[in-house]
């Protein structure tokens, strides 16, 4: 194995106190105040190493320096699955720094609070618990981050992160620690709710989050029912579009104009019919409509009991057939909350005529049963009938609602197989300033033959932690690297795909989604079983999604086809990294991925086909 660029630099111990330039504490000996620097040998982060070299910052590209984040997220991607395999099987104590609480902490304008740069740290809400296996996770990332920031860092005044979110709980660990408490301000603060999270894991969705207020009779059910809207609002990105629906035997959705107006079935039917739905591009609109959302159901006037939820889901129906025949994006997705049951007796012919119709137009539904008097029935229903998946949430608290709806998330990492960095585009919570990120999920595949792979949560790297952004807006390729964004951003992830690039059979496809539901459930989800589908697969289903290593080239001679493949000839080029974009050659049957590669003679970029190594 080749190693990491940084083990060739040179560095060396120095003095804080007497150091003026760029330094990192060691983490390999915590209990001594130990720290080095690369900046003080002379060695220089990557764009000014490409500067020197050539002369000329013209030589330089945009998406050179691009590439070179994409392989820091890589290397983050990969720590994981090893350090994970040693945290289970050893009796490891790991206990990286706080963010929260930091007492080696300074001011800083550029990041408006109180930073060490010489340490990255690790925020756990205090509603959450963290396991000793996270935390060695968390250790394990932060010397990585604080290696790379050393390296690549050496200006104290532009704002840049590397960090990782963790799905269980919602863990951040990040370089620099910063002081920062957000769940004083927000008990519902989770990272597992940011954009970058989001749009590492999930496609471009149209989203109904529908929820039966006709339950709502006391004022905790009701602070109950915020806390579930907004954490489904929070699971949106900014390729995402939303409609937020309410109903008892009326109906309010953020549709209409003024929000949440009452509205009968025929009147909404109106209003929906004009399509009705929010994007997520504008992080102040949703911010606006979380807040709009809470006062709504703050202020409902319980009425007695009476609910629709079959009007509501045609209600949803009509939403997507409008955003379908205009602009679809990649998956619909209904989140569905019932909190109690309602005094009318639920249609259940009619929910299951809805549910078929919308099962055929791929609707994938994420129900919540909250609390013990939800409809069970209803959510279950719902959820099975459209391959999704349906949480029972006892109420134990805040920290329980957050891992149920963050469920969404496992489901389309175990239907996918995201392997190439993802880039996003979106405003830091702590300063205000806009950042460029690659992220990339990370995945547990140690769980064993008996169960889907493990989302273990999502890495990035802010694209300013090589060099300004402005500097890099300047660079040659600028407009190339735009397109590349937009179209990660936008890209469709087929889903539920064999080895050979066809739909898996729908038998293993049942089993897989039960063992996922089965995984979930254990890592504290809520999530519950669906009817046993009657299949005989085996206890491992017959599905599997590789390691992201997998396409990689090992040997020249191994992997490339031909520089001229017919297979590749009407097709892009995608990122070597990217196993999930790929066609099969219809001469030879073989499975293969369309990459860009340097040609040994000329350094002329051609497309090539590379056989996945199965």
């Amino acid at each position: 194995n080749e190693a990491p660029s940084w083990c060739s630099k040179r560095w060396c111990w120095v003095s804080p106190r007497d150091c003026n330039v760029a330094f990192e504490k060691s983490m390999y000996w915590q209990d001594v105040e130990l720290y080095y620097s690369y900046q003080t040998c002379g060695d220089q982060n990557s764009f000014a190493m490409w500067y020197c070299e050539s002369g000329n910052v013209t030589q330089l590209t945009a998406i050179g320096v691009a590439d070179v984040v994409a392989n820091y997220v890589y290397a983050a991607r990969d720590s994981v699955l090893i350090s994970e395999v040693t945290a289970a099987s050893a009796n490891a104590s790991c206990n990286p720094p706080p963010l929260c609480g930091c007492d080696t902490c300074v001011c800083h304008p550029a990041y408006k609070g109180r930073v060490d740069f010489s340490k990255a740290g690790i925020w756990v809400n205090p509603i959450q618990n963290l396991t000793m296996s996270g935390r060695c996770v968390s250790e394990t990332l932060a010397r990585l981050f604080l290696r790379t920031s050393a390296v690549e860092q050496h200006d104290r005044n532009r704002v840049a992160y590397h960090y990782f979110g963790e799905q269980q709980t919602g863990a951040l660990t990040a370089w620099p620690t910063i002081e920062w408490c957000p769940a004083e301000e927000d008990p519902q603060y989770d990272f597992r709710f940011r954009p970058w999270y989001s749009a590492a894991v999930t496609d471009p969705r149209d989203v109904v989050v529908m929820l039966d207020v006709s339950v709502l009779s006391s004022p905790e059910l009701r602070t109950l029912a915020q806390q579930a809207v907004v954490a489904a609002l929070r699971t949106l990105h900014s390729m995402d579009r939303v409609v937020v629906l309410f109903f008892d035997t009326d109906f309010y959705s953020s549709a209409t104009s003024p929000r949440f107006q009452r509205q009968t079935f025929s009147a909404a039917v109106e209003t929906l019919a004009t399509g009705g739905l929010q994007a997520g591009d504008d992080e102040e609109a949703l911010a606006f409509l979380e807040a709009q959302s809470r006062a709504a159901l703050a202020s409902y006037a319980w009425a007695g009991g009476g609910s629709s939820p079959h009007n509501a889901l045609r209600l949803a129906e009509l939403v997507w057939q409008q955003a379908a025949a205009k602009d679809p994006r990649c998956t619909n997705v209904l989140i569905l909350f019932s909190l109690g049951t309602p005094s009318s007796a639920t249609n259940a012919s009619e929910v299951a005529s809805v549910t078929r119709r919308l099962a055929a137009q791929g609707v994938i539904s994420f129900t919540y049963a909250v609390g013990e008097e939800a409809d069970y029935s209803l959510v279950r229903d719902v959820a099975c009938a459209t391959n999704g998946m349906w949480f029972d949430v006892h109420y134990a608290g805040l920290g329980h609602l957050l891992n149920a709806v963050a469920g969404i998330y496992a489901y389309f990492s175990v239907a996918v197989n995201r392997c190439s960095a993802y880039w996003v585009n979106y405003t830091d919570a702590s300063t205000g300033v806009r950042v460029v990120s690659a992220c990339a999920a990370l995945y547990d595949h140690t769980v064993g033959v008996s169960a889907v792979k493990q989302l273990f949560g999502v890495s990035c790297m802010d694209l300013s932690v090589i060099a300004d952004l402005s500097m890099v807006a300047s660079l040659p390729g600028y407009d190339e690297l735009q397109e590349r964004l937009q179209h990660t951003a936008t890209r469709c992830s087929r889903m539920w795909l064999a080895q050979d690039g066809s739909p898996v059979d729908e038998d293993i496809k049942q089993c897989a989604l039960q063992q996922l539901r089965r995984q979930s459930y254990s890592l504290g989800s809520g999530a519950q079983q669906c009817p046993e589908p009657l299949v005989g697969v085996g206890p491992h289903c017959g599905y599997y999604l590789d390691r992201c290593e997998v396409a990689t080239p090992r040997r020249a001679s191994d992997s490339v086809v031909s520089n001229t493949s017919s297979v590749c000839e009407n097709q892009a080029p995608v990122q070597q990294q990217d196993v999930n974009s790929y066609w099969v050659d219809p001469v030879t049957g073989r499975r293969v991925t369309c990459v860009s590669i340097d040609a040994p003679s000329g350094g002329i970029r051609t497309a090539a086909a590379v056989v996945a190594l199965w």
